[in-house]
């Protein structure tokens, strides 16, 4: 049973149920930004667990507002956000972060957690102008390039919004 809400071309969630048991429902699990897969999609995650870490992002919005960062150059943006945090993510050599941190740049920007293991080789951040624009930024831990895609308002909000709803009434009926 699979789900895909958005357009891939712009921002989208897909999710494949592939094994339930005993409650637990497996499957694949991914986002989609500017036609690019992030994720494993050969992974088997716990679905429930992307769940609730959707609803979580959904429910609890946090302080991604930074209109002063969001004029930085990606790979700068990764630098002073995501290197700080992370020290140890990337595979490849990098260059020593800028020696000013951003305050509360875990909590506030990074969105890896939301996809569990699927994301365990994706730095992802998500910041936001003052109206709600939406700048999603990410990168593999074996290549340093860092990737970005420009949202409308929420957009992403919208899209795990519904994704949260179908993915929820699918995993339901699997259940049974």
């Amino acid at each position: 049973m699979s789900v895909l809400v958005g357009d891939s071309q712009r921002f989208a969630i897909e999710a494949e149920i592939e094994t339930v048991m005993d409650g637990w429902v497996f499957g694949h699990f991914r986002f989609w930004a500017g036609g690019n897969a992030i994720g494993d999609w050969e992974d088997f995650t716990d679905l429930r667990g992307c769940l609730a870490w959707l609803r979580d992002f959904i429910g609890n919005a946090r302080d991604r507002t930074a209109p002063d960062l969001l004029r930085r150059p990606a790979e700068e943006l990764f630098l002073a956000i995501f290197d700080p945090e992370m020290p140890r993510f990337w595979d490849v050599p990098r260059p020593v972060p800028p020696a000013t941190r951003v305050t509360d740049a875990f909590s506030r920007f990074h969105i890896s957690h939301i996809g569990m293991s699927s994301f365990e080789n994706y730095g992802l951040l998500l910041l936001k102008d003052g109206s709600g624009h939406e700048r999603l930024l990410w990168a593999y831990n074996r290549d340093p390039k860092v990737r970005e895609v420009f949202l409308e308002a929420n957009e992403m909000e919208a899209v795990a919004r519904e994704f949260c709803a179908r993915l929820g009434d699918c995993i339901d009926a699997a259940i049974g």
